[in-house]
């Protein structure tokens, strides 16, 4: 088993955006960790619309930003 690592991360910050509601939202993430292998993780509730819901995610850490775009169908 791998020794602990210390660290700290972040802050992060994610944003979300529901093309079909026109909701939008974000998170931040100040994680300090005495982790022996368990990562950080995201959690959140989008609204869905009926139908299909084209929802785009922004990830940004420092200077870098990260872009996701996925398509959800609430029936």
């Amino acid at each position: 088993m791998p020794p602990p690592v210390f660290g700290q991360l972040g802050p992060y910050t994610l944003t979300w955006a529901n093309a079909a509601t026109g909701e939008k939202g974000e998170m931040r993430l100040s994680w300090i960790c005495n982790c022996g292998g368990s990562a950080p993780y995201w959690m959140t509730n989008v609204p869905l619309a009926p139908g299909e819901n084209r929802i785009a995610v922004m990830m940004r850490a420092g200077l870098y930003e990260q872009n996701a775009e996925v398509v959800v169908t609430r029936q």
